[in-house]
């Protein structure tokens, strides 16, 4: 008899290198994710809900759409994730330093601790002026505003 009892957590060696792979529309809610390297893998409207992606490589990830709540993001590195339209609402441990530069726009839905963040909101600035010149291109790096 087959048990009914899905199992997403694996143990490997050596965790799976994911990048360059398209998850557009992925059912992926509850995902363990950790240590996997997902660098430039398309996840464009894929469902993350509560995935787990601790330490998991993310740079460059195509994001764009994707539902992204509950997840803890404590730590990690989205220099130069597509989050344009997804949702981070009821994110965990994300701060403006880490969308710094990430490619969103205003119809990112963040979480309520940032919005409003003058850091954040300087980011959306330089995204949309980025895009008015080309064609979704991430700019460089938003400098932290200062603090007055």
């Amino acid at each position: 008899m087959l048990s009914s009892k899905i199992v997403r957590a694996h143990e490997f060696d050596n965790p799976p290198r994911l990048s360059s792979t398209y998850f557009t529309g992925a059912d992926l809610r509850m995902a363990d994710l950790r240590g996997v390297d997902i660098r430039k893998t398309i996840m464009n409207y894929a469902d993350l809900r509560g995935a787990a992606l601790r330490d998991a490589c993310r740079r460059g990830t195509q994001l764009y759409r994707a539902d992204l709540r509950h997840i803890s993001w404590v730590g990690a590195s989205l220099t130069g994730a597509d989050l344009t339209g997804a949702n981070l609402g009821d994110s965990d441990g994300l701060d403006a330093s880490q969308l710094a530069d990430t490619l969103i726009d205003n119809t990112t839905l963040l979480p309520q601790s940032l919005q409003g963040n003058p850091w954040v909101a300087a980011r959306i600035a330089d995204c949309e002026r980025a895009n008015a010149i080309e064609d979704h291109g991430c700019p460089p790096r938003t400098a932290q505003p200062p603090s007055g």
